[in-house]
């Protein structure tokens, strides 16, 4: 593993890739703007902007920032149209409007402010000559080609090309089987990674849920990056497109398809916002921390278990799954596809399951509250449901738009929903509405938002409803119809942007299906992109993979994280689960973080970069408590212990795996109430402000006092053996006479 020290010298001397693209220069009007030790400089006039270190013009990014469309004019004829700052210019130190024209098409402005976390286009205004024309997509960072370029290129079937250029990538979650976020620039060759909610039919390579939609991206690397993304939920499909090693975000509209608002004048609101800093997850942390930030309630915070992880095996004898959840302890039970007759029917499936509405009561009477799955868009039988091709997403022969998960042809496939019809607002909220009545549920998991038509197939008929805005309107909608039954019920999704915090209560991992073989280090992957939605607030569960031999990695990050959850199958291959692995979920179940709001604590983990990868080894969950960061919660592994400074540590040694969950609002070395649960068998020495009154061992299903422990010198120490690991939950350290 290379230092910071090693690779500082490393680039000094040329040995591994810099990121400098050269320094700034160029004629014409300039503004710069430098906050959080980066300078960030826009040549107006060529429409180059820079990021550099502050104190050196040598910049590590670069490109273009206005914006250009791909239009069709009302001839018929495809156009390129940049547009061009004007000379007349009204830009201070903290921002302005600026005046462009767009060739022959129009003209218009554009306000920019710079703010202490970097730059945002507050709103761009085109007001379009005689009659508008059909935007087919709109781009930032695109320039277009000259005699030159044409000649290099391996395409020149569009007029233009992306400019953006950086050292490389990152998307957090871009690629699947196995995870992955970074990318050197020419990683992915030519690509569309899709950003919002287009993955499987739009984006390469396919992605499906969490983390998206994501909304932004980044770009840099060797220690320096930018993030650029939007600041509203985009009226077009929105990705990031690569080309010969170069970026730009492009937003898919065909409106050359689907027809384009009425009026001259069209308005975006917040496109673009820009950050940057030393790593890739201070920079999207830096960018989702401009919006505006509402602490998640508790009660969202809840465990459950959740029956995909029988059913998908085609295992439906659920009361036996709901026994299995019980005896974990889950605080909730989810029934997941297929309780419906078919998806999208809102129907009870009493075929399949005719004491479907028994078993619901039967895990309310074990003390679990329960909740739903729900595709939000799709339906199989638009007839039976009132519904007529009107309200249907049709392609441009009139015949409705069929989808799947993946976009298959070979699969089964759905009819689409438009929102834009009041006949299909009226159906998602009385099938919300009798599902709340049936069910009387907690929780909605809502799924396959990102399974939708993308607009080069098909498109809703609002214009305001298009593009990210579709998926985002029909989970609205059934968000609101649900709350309107129950102000309090959760509704989980999948997003870490804050855009998403008004239609969702809960994020989760999804399972790690997109891992493939690869779980552990795919689940390490989610948890460090998720600590993105911590530090928004946001209630989180930590979901599981398919594979209970690497369900220990998994529970070691969802003691960071917050809620347990799990799609995992109630045997192994028709064998009971080792007692092993059960305990650790039990323990995870009865004694995980049931706050919101909190700060990652990296230590010896590893958030990724070009040169290295991301790697969780020990780290800790920061809560501010009373106006105090105070260390909650702490995974430890004993991988690259040497690299961890103790001395500000409640812990100064250990070996083996171990997880440490302060069960009041104290720290952990203050807390009256504190568990240790081992993962492996080995001794941890935890300081401690006195000597504990008990050490409890907890059993599946009794406790007892734990003997191996002893003090000296302000420092506790636990030894637990292997034959105790098998058996134990965890060791609860009492310094009162309460017990948890």
């Amino acid at each position: 593993m290379i230092t910071h020290c090693q690779r500082l010298l490393l680039l000094i001397i040329g040995l591994i890739p810099i990121q400098v693209f050269g320094q700034v220069s160029g004629s014409g009007q300039s503004w710069s703007y430098t906050t959080n030790s980066y300078t960030f400089t826009w040549n107006l006039t060529t429409d180059l902007a820079t990021v550099s270190r502050e104190g050196t013009e040598r910049f590590f990014w670069q490109g273009g920032l206005m914006p250009a469309f791909w239009l069709q004019s009302s001839e018929g004829e495809s156009h390129y149209v940049k547009a061009t700052v004007e000379d007349q210019l009204s830009l201070s130190d903290q921002g302005g409007t600026l005046s462009f024209t767009l060739e022959d098409f129009g003209s218009g402005q554009l306000t920019v402010q710079a703010k202490p976390w970097g730059i945002r286009f507050e709103k761009i205004t085109v007001q379009w000559n005689d009659q508008a024309p059909a935007i087919i997509g709109m781009y930032f960072g695109t320039v277009a080609l000259t005699e030159h370029d044409q000649q290099i290129v391996p395409s020149v079937d569009l007029p233009f090309w992306p400019n953006w250029e950086g050292a490389g990538f990152c998307v957090p979650s871009a690629k699947g089987g196995p995870i992955q976020s970074y990318f050197r620039k020419w990683d992915f060759g030519h690509a569309n990674i899709a950003l919002g909610n287009f993955g499987p039919s739009l984006g390469t390579p396919y992605a499906a849920a969490f983390p998206r939609p994501m909304y932004s991206a980044a770009m840099g690397g060797y220690g320096n990056w930018v993030v650029l993304g939007a600041g509203s939920i985009p009226e077009g499909a929105m990705s990031l497109q690569i080309k010969s090693s170069r970026g730009s975000f492009h937003f898919l509209y065909r409106e050359d398809l689907w027809g384009a608002p009425k009026g001259l004048t069209r308005t975006w609101n917040d496109p673009l916002r820009l950050t940057w800093a030393e790593d890739a997850w201070t920079g999207f942390d830096r960018l989702f921390q401009s919006f505006e930030i509402v602490q998640d309630s508790v009660q969202h915070q809840k465990s459950f278990w959740n029956t995909w992880g029988d059913w998908r095996r085609q295992k439906f004898d659920i009361d036996k799954t709901i026994d299995f959840a019980n005896e974990v302890q889950a605080d909730r039970f989810v029934f997941d596809d297929p309780w419906e007759t078919y998806q999208g029917s809102g129907e009870p499936n009493f075929e399949r399951f005719p004491q479907l509405k028994e078993q619901i009561q039967y895990a309310k009477d074990l003390g679990m509250e329960v909740g739903y799955w729900q595709t939000v868009g799709w339906v199989d039988n638009p007839d039976s449901l009132g519904l007529t091709h009107d309200d249907l997403i049709l392609g441009k022969d009139g015949k409705p738009r069929l989808a799947n998960w993946s976009f298959n042809p070979s699969d089964k496939a759905h009819y689409c929903l438009d929102p834009s019809s009041p006949r299909v607002v009226q159906f998602l909220q009385e099938r919300t509405r009798k599902a709340m009545e049936f069910f009387q549920p907690s929780i909605i998991k809502l799924d396959f938002a990102y399974a939708l038509p993308n607009p080069n197939v098909g498109a809703p008929r609002d214009p305001t409803l298009r593009g990210e805005r579709y998926g985002y309107t029909l989970t609205k909608i059934i968000a609101e119809a649900a709350r309107e039954v129950n102000p309090e019920v959760t509704i989980m999704h999948y997003s870490i942007h804050p855009l998403m915090r008004s239609v969702g209560d809960l994020v989760s991992l999804d399972d790690q299906g997109d891992a493939g073989n690869a779980e552990e280090a795919g689940h390490q992957q989610w948890s460090v992109w998720a600590a993105l939605a911590g530090h928004q607030g946001t209630a989180i569960t930590a979901s599981s993979g398919y594979d209970w031999t690497v369900d220990t990695e998994n529970l070691l990050n969802t003691a960071i994280l917050g809620a347990p959850s799990a799609v995992l199958p109630r045997d192994i291959d028709g064998k009971a689960v080792p007692k092993r692995y059960l305990n650790q979920r039990k323990a995870l179940f009865r004694w995980h973080r049931q706050t919101t709001g909190w700060t990652p604590l990296w230590l010896n983990s590893d958030r990724g970069d070009l040169d290295k990868p991301l790697t969780l080894r020990c780290w800790g969950r920061l809560e501010t408590i009373q106006g105090k960061q105070t260390l909650t919660a702490l995974a430890l592994r004993d991988e690259e212990i040497d690299a961890v400074s103790t001395e500000a540590l409640p812990v100064s040694q250990w070996d083996g795996r171990w997880a440490l969950i302060s069960q009041d609002d104290q720290a952990i070395d203050q807390s009256d109430s504190l568990v240790c649960i081992p993962f492996d068998a080995g001794q941890l020495h935890l300081r401690r402000r006195q000597q504990p009154q008990q050490v409890i061992a907890v059993f599946s299903e009794t406790s007892k006092p734990f003997e191996a422990w002893t003090w000296q010198a302000n420092t506790l120490k636990l030894v637990v053996s292997e034959e105790e690991v098998s058996r134990l939950l965890g060791l609860l350290i009492i310094d009162t006479n309460n017990k948890n």
